[in-house]
């Protein structure tokens, strides 16, 4: 069966569809209004208007799924069970609840990592000092008796021919 011919819009389309439809990208791209996945990814590759406007889709669907979570989180309503009169755990709801929540996460932070993806914290101490020209030349001696076997090792001379190694 062919598929129709997509609409001349169908970017927009998309891109309204991926903020508001949780379905993969691949089953979207089944729509008939809609081009193929490849098609797609073509085009996001040739077209920047696209590519942007697909990206910032992509960020409002994280936040649609940040909504989800909360809703997933807040319900409880299965997590119990009635058995003989006696309340019962049910670990596979609790389990798959965490599993529905941990997916969203993940695909939130590579979807909108600026908002939702790891934040690294980068602790650096940087001591900067000036150091006058005698300060430099009394470092450079202090570490040439250490270099100098290396540097005789690899065949350096000085250019007098000497090494004054100390």
């Amino acid at each position: 069966m062919a598929r129709k011919d997509w609409h001349k819009d169908w970017k927009a389309q998309l891109c309204e569809r991926i903020e508001v439809d949780l379905r993969p990208l691949t089953h979207i791209a089944k729509d008939e209004d809609i081009p193929s996945a490849v098609k797609i990814y073509e085009e996001l590759k040739v077209d920047k208007d696209f590519a942007n406007a697909y990206a910032r889709a992509r960020e409002n669907r994280a936040d649609l799924m940040a909504q989800e979570i909360m809703q997933i989180s807040d319900d409880g309503l299965n997590d119990t069970q009635e058995r003989d009169g006696q309340t019962i755990v049910n670990h596979d709801h609790i389990a798959r609840s965490r599993l529905r929540v941990d997916t969203r996460k993940f695909l939130m932070a590579k979807m909108a990592p600026k908002n939702y993806g790891d934040r690294v914290a980068l602790d650096v101490d940087i001591k900067s000092e000036t150091l006058t020209p005698e300060q430099q030349v009394e470092r450079v001696r202090a570490i040439v008796p250490q270099i100098a076997p290396i540097l005789v090792e690899m065949g350096w001379t000085a250019p007098d021919g000497e090494v004054d190694d100390g």
